[in-house]
């Protein structure tokens, strides 16, 4: 009697069991998650790097890196002034040797409208050159 009670007490107490289907749903955006979790994921791999690069200021003061950025964006008008001068109308590099100071710069028109720019240093008699399509 004893086990007929204990399988009735069984039975009922259990209940039905079910089963649903699993649903794999991806947590990074790469991989079809959710883009909201780019900013998660971002700071969470920034907080387990553990590698610190070197420093974008090499070393220079404040003052320092003011002066060479100065020094770049004249150069870059510099370099936009010549420029202008060596191309037609058209914007076609034009064949010419232009001397600048202790550098001299070559341009020669090869085949297949093809543009060699050649420059010299002067004082050290080092070249360096690159092929363009004109």
């Amino acid at each position: 009697m004893r086990t007929l009670i204990r399988i009735v007490a069984t039975v009922f107490l259990t209940g039905s069991a079910a089963a649903n289907q699993l649903n794999y749903t991806p947590v990074n955006p790469m991989f079809g998650g959710s883009p909201l979790n780019g900013s998660w994921l971002q700071s969470m791999a920034s907080a387990e790097n553990l590698y610190n690069g070197p420093s974008v200021s090499f070393g220079q003061t404040p003052l320092q890196q003011f002066n060479s950025a100065l020094q770049s964006a004249i150069t870059a008008k510099i370099v936009g002034a010549i420029t202008k001068g060596l191309t037609d109308s058209s914007g076609n590099l034009v064949p010419q040797t232009v001397n600048l100071g202790n550098y001299t710069v070559v341009i020669t028109n090869l085949p297949n409208n093809q543009v060699q720019i050649t420059t010299t240093d002067a004082t050290t008699g080092a070249s360096s050159s690159f092929t363009v399509y004109n």
